[in-house]
């Protein structure tokens, strides 16, 4: 009895160096930029279980705010060593009606190192 499961990204990855095996093999030519297995794949599995970033409030209009922040803060201030790259929300916001999700004064810009530290908790 056959089931209809979703072929694995290692079984993909698999079956692209059999390929490649087979046009090595048959004389033609490999391609020159190797592929990224199972990218667009993991995206979409990232997005099923977090969301895209419009439905977690960072579409257009996060985007604007944004560039904004980061313009009026050049320096992370954080560290206050190294250019703003992410802006944080310094309390974080519960939902997309929630007024500190846009507030610039929840909102600080930092670099992307200060930023990932706050995120995983460590600061």
């Amino acid at each position: 009895m056959a089931t209809n499961k979703p072929e694995t990204i290692g079984a993909r990855a698999i079956r692209f160096v059999q390929r490649q095996v087979l046009m090595l093999i048959e004389g033609m030519q490999m391609p020159t930029k190797p592929a990224v297995f199972g990218q667009q794949e993991r995206r979409k599995e990232r997005e099923r279980y977090r969301g895209t970033k419009q439905e977690r409030g960072y579409g257009g209009e996060w985007e604007r705010i944004s560039q904004i922040v980061r313009k009026a803060q050049p320096v992370c201030m954080i560290c206050h060593d190294a250019a703003s790259e992410d802006v944080d929300h310094i309390v974080p916001f519960n939902g997309l009606s929630d007024p500190l999700r846009t507030a610039r004064s929840n909102l600080r810009a930092v670099c992307r190192e200060c930023h990932n530290r706050k995120t995983r908790g460590q600061g």
